[in-house]
């Protein structure tokens, strides 16, 4: 199957008011493969060769420009975009973090009036929504950026491994491993299983200390379109419906807004990774 016949969404994108008509553009264009890259430009008899202007690639397609291209690999294209996305994430766990330290009053039921004139409720307490977050107060939040490198936790095993966001708790001796994947949609299985594979032998050694871990692969593409398994992470930490919905929206926009600057300097080898579109999370452990 194609990438877009699989579980992947993009929020409606299309009727973002915020976005600009050439945003719009890039991505309808990218979606449905009719941006004007070299591959295409051949392909329609505008150009006679399909090479990258940057690394001479001899098919330059979209997917390679925005995922593909060697030079913009190693100029850290990809890690600037990766590192945005990621920090949009950092910052929803972080709010839900700190709406945790404070416990909510419980809720109580309505109270409906019956035929004999009586107003009655049930005699238990309401149950509320469960969160792994509940139970401890000492929830540590670690996150990795190209540019701000942070090591696993070493008190709770040794490892040269960097997982994207480590949260953990020692008093519950619980730790989350999230580990993002920013690239081309078509890659969001073999990249999931690469990543698994990758943390296997972490999560047994974590797990032979003494600990609870668990991993979450999360793959968000690069035309502005995420897996599944990211609503699964916010779901997961109980993420309020309204929250997650305005989170998956700048995850999704913020993707698009990277791979469209990466777009526009595709035949320009100078670049810098100093913008920032999203400010580094405050609250994050140092």
């Amino acid at each position: 199957k194609q990438w877009y016949q699989r579980r992947v969404r993009g929020n409606n994108l299309i009727y973002n008011y915020n976005m600009s008509p050439e945003l719009l553009k890039f991505h309808l264009n990218s979606i449905h493969d009719t941006a004007h890259t070299p591959a295409n430009m051949k392909l329609w008899k505008y150009s006679n060769t399909a090479k990258c202007l940057l690394c001479g690639w001899k098919n330059c397609n979209l997917k390679h420009i925005l995922a593909g291209c060697r030079v913009a690999l190693d100029g850290k294209r990809y890690n600037w975009r990766h590192d945005q996305v990621l920090r949009v994430i950092c910052d929803t766990l972080l709010e839900q973090m700190k709406a945790k330290t404070s416990r909510p009053k419980k809720k109580n039921w309505v109270a409906f009036k019956s035929k004999e004139g009586k107003y009655d409720t049930p005699n238990r307490e309401m149950e509320e929504e469960r969160s792994p977050l509940d139970g401890a107060e000492d929830w540590i939040l670690v996150h990795d950026e190209d540019e701000a490198k942070k090591g696993f936790p070493q008190h709770i095993t040794n490892t040269p491994l960097r997982p994207d966001i480590v949260v953990f708790s020692d008093s519950q001796k619980t730790v989350y491993l999230i580990e993002l994947t920013c690239g081309d949609e078509s890659n969001f299985e073999s990249q999931r299983a690469r990543k698994e594979t990758r943390y296997q032998q972490l999560l047994a050694d974590i797990s032979a200390a003494g600990w609870t871990a668990q991993l979450f692969t999360v793959e968000v593409g690069c035309r502005g379109l995420y897996h599944h398994t990211l609503p699964h992470l916010f779901n997961f930490f109980n993420i309020p419906r309204q929250r997650k919905k305005k989170a998956l929206n700048e995850v999704a926009v913020i993707a698009l807004r990277c791979s469209y600057t990466i777009w526009l300097s595709r035949d320009n080898r100078i670049w810098s990774s100093n913008y920032e579109l999203v400010k580094r999370p405050e609250g994050s452990a140092d």
